[in-house]
């Protein structure tokens, strides 16, 4: 076997010139196989130090993120203290709430990140099993990062809406004609589907139609062609309902079957429930809330009333 003379790799020099002598022997005698089982190995011990490496990153990483939302936890708690105005003490109360439900969420992600660092440590003393062992906390590691890049973007889009909120808020004491959601919930079905309208027709939509019975159906058009269908369900009383169900969601699909319509939207001010939502995810429907309704009628955020099945045809 030819050395590589040039190579930046020195043998370790041990204090015994005989163990010395015997580590050049092996080396001149070392083939081929040689060489192959020596870089497997060293493969095996970069990849398991990998994500042994990974996992303390991760754990830096959580550790600064939860030392800041507690900060900023405390930091609210100590305003809201101080705080006398009802509509302010408020709001810091929702930021308080962001805070701390941040810190909670980090503090659960920090433990289950140190019991794999300790465990991805474990498993460097079985070098010949290590990558077995590191195959599912390697998988995990790609996991938690994408959970806790998840965390911090949902918290920043919590943050920007109570910084929209504080803003209307501010233009309210300035402006009594300001629209609140308590007067949104006052509105009779038929004035409710007027604002409906309206803002429709502020963002460039073309208004089809409007039928009004046991739900308000509001059909509308982009200039580009795109079609919806909005569906406002009432309750017994021909009121706004306080909950939007399955059922409200299921009408409505079965409703626009017959129509071709780009995509099928359900809107109310009321909260909807866990599985109305998930129905409505899982056939490509948009469900607007009272908290959606709010960022759109009042708060005047973007509302995507689109939907992922967007197609132009009729709803299957």
């Amino acid at each position: 076997m030819i050395i590589d003379r040039h190579a930046r790799v020195v043998p370790p020099r041990s204090s015994s010139k005989a163990i010395s002598r015997a580590m050049g022997r092996l080396i001149g005698k070392a083939d081929r196989d040689d060489q192959l089982r020596a870089l497997i190995w060293i493969g095996q011990c970069r990849l398991a130090q990998r994500v042994v490496d990974g996992w303390e990153g991760h754990v830096v990483r959580l550790r600064r993120e939860l030392d800041a939302a507690k900060s900023r936890n405390d930091r609210w708690a100590s305003l809201l203290e101080t705080m006398f105005d009802p509509v302010g003490s408020f709001q810091k109360r929702q930021c308080e709430e962001v805070a701390k439900d941040l810190c909670e969420q980090l503090d659960a992600e920090l433990g289950e990140a140190r019991e794999a660092l300790e465990e991805a440590r474990s498993a460097l003393d079985y070098i010949d099993s290590a990558l077995d062992r590191l195959a599912p906390l390697d998988h995990q590691l790609r996991e938690a990062g994408e959970r806790l890049a998840r965390l911090l973007r949902e918290d920043r889009e919590r943050l920007h809406l109570l910084a929209l909120r504080e803003e209307h808020f501010r233009k309210q004491k300035a402006d009594r004609t300001v629209r609140t959601l308590a007067a949104v919930d006052a509105l009779a079905p038929k004035d409710l589907a007027g604002l409906v309208r309206g803002l429709l027709g502020e963002e460039g939509w073309t208004l089809l139609g409007t039928r009004m019975g046991r739900t308000v159906v509001i059909s509308a058009r982009r200039p580009a062609g795109h079609t919806i269908a909005i569906f406002l369900p009432l309750g017994a009383r021909r009121e706004m309902k306080p909950h939007l169900k399955v059922a409200d969601v299921q009408n409505a699909r079965r409703a626009a079957a017959s129509a071709r319509v780009g995509s099928v939207v359900v809107m109310g001010t009321g909260t909807a429930t866990r599985p109305a939502r998930r129905y409505a995810d899982s056939h490509g429907i948009t469900l607007v809330d009272r908290d959606g309704f709010e960022q759109w009628a009042i708060l005047r955020c973007p509302l995507d009333l689109g939907s992922s099945h967007d197609t132009d045809e009729a709803v299957k």
